[in-house]
């Protein structure tokens, strides 16, 4: 996140195909959006998480590593709004 020219820079010299971003998100009720964390999902940043994937591949990302914290990350199941919302906004798995 602070130097995302590196997923540019992975892609023209491994390939997108060996670039996987992850992203942990939460969602935010009060702004009904879901945020991109760092630090194992103690810092919120102020990129929307569907946005921040578009982002990605747009830099060159071949794959999404998606978490989401309340639900998959506490073991709760899928969120599958949220996978819906990233998996119809980008073109890669």
């Amino acid at each position: 996140v602070l130097r995302q020219e590196l997923i540019t820079e992975g892609a023209d010299f491994f390939g997108s195909q060996c670039i996987v971003v992850a992203i942990d998100a939460k969602y935010d009720p009060e702004a009904d959006l879901y945020y991109f964390y760092t630090h194992g999902g103690r810092k919120k940043t102020n990129l929307e998480a569907v946005s921040w994937a578009k982002e990605a591949v747009r830099r060159g990302a071949g794959e999404i590593l998606l978490t989401s914290m309340y639900s998959d990350g506490e073991k709760n199941g899928f969120d599958c709004r949220l996978t819906k919302l990233v998996s119809e906004a980008v073109s890669v798995p």
